[in-house]
């Protein structure tokens, strides 16, 4: 096969973005495995807008993907201020070159009070480092050339592709970027966007199974909710379901749990799904 097209494996260098004006910025997209994929879009997409936004943190992302990005060309992102308030803002990111690609709606707020509560990490789950690295999987299975790029990831399920009676079960992956993270919130921020999105067709095709068609498969809508100080800087928790498909469209949620418990953001993703 083909040497597959890749990113680099340091994540902080492939999220970069240049100001061009006062709220506009380019960016441009890697090619990742032959083309350029949403979730590069909308980490870019979460750096632009928090340019704008002060020291605000980001609690909220919106997607709305119109049609396909071209990667290793320059793209405009251009943050338009929605609205500003004590302890909150609200940016519209559209992203466009050629065409409209996408719109990214961004919320920051600071934190108030309340109650806390929160979901916690399944139980008995394997630790990440006593699992197969993604490179030995992918030369077991037999997808070597994708075991690349700034993510390292574990899978949980202990097969694949599952047997029917485990596809009404979650898919779990451990995630990690390979090279570490700096310090910068914004950065955080946007690297938990780029992990909420990571391979979307996981759920889908964990669902579906073996007749699931790659080629046929969209994300449409992505939302994301960060559920406190973003930080990336250890192995977190993929937890991943689809349980709602019909007339070719499915729905897909997604949680991130941090390693020591803390369930870090919360995903709603609408997809075009189809069967072989």
């Amino acid at each position: 096969m083909a040497q597959t097209n890749v990113p680099g494996g340091d994540l902080a260098c492939m999220l970069r973005i240049e100001r061009s004006g006062g709220s506009e910025f380019t960016a441009t997209l890697e090619n990742y495995f032959g083309g350029a994929q949403q979730y590069d879009l909308l980490a870019r997409a979460a750096l632009a807008a928090s340019e704008t936004s002060g020291e605000l943190p980001l609690v909220h992302l919106q997607a709305t993907y119109l049609r396909p990005a071209p990667c290793s060309v320059p793209l405009r992102l251009t943050v338009e201020s929605v609205d500003d308030g004590p302890g909150r803002a609200l940016r519209r990111v559209r992203v466009a070159g050629e065409a409209l690609f996408a719109e990214v709606t961004a919320g920051f707020a600071s934190a108030g009070t309340g109650p806390d509560y929160e979901p916690r990490i399944p139980d008995g789950l394997p630790k990440p480092e006593d699992l197969p690295s993604t490179l030995e999987v992918a030369k077991r299975e037999g997808w070597a050339e994708y075991a690349a790029g700034p993510i390292e990831f574990r899978r949980v399920n202990a097969t694949w592709p599952p047997p029917p009676e485990e596809r009404l079960a979650p898919h779990r992956e451990w995630l990690r970027p390979r090279v570490p993270l700096p310090p910068d919130p914004r950065l955080h921020a946007a690297a938990l966007a780029f992990a909420s999105q990571f391979y979307s067709q996981w759920e889908f095709e964990w669902r579906t199974g073996p007749g699931f068609a790659h080629d046929r498969f969209a994300i449409l809508d992505h939302s994301v909710w960060l559920h406190g100080p973003a930080r990336w800087d250890d192995w977190l928790l993929l937890d991943a379901v689809c349980d709602v498909s019909r007339g070719g469209r499915a729905l897909g949620h997604r949680r991130l749990f941090s390693r020591d418990g803390h369930l870090l953001a919360s995903v709603t993703h609408a997809g075009l799904v189809a069967v072989r």
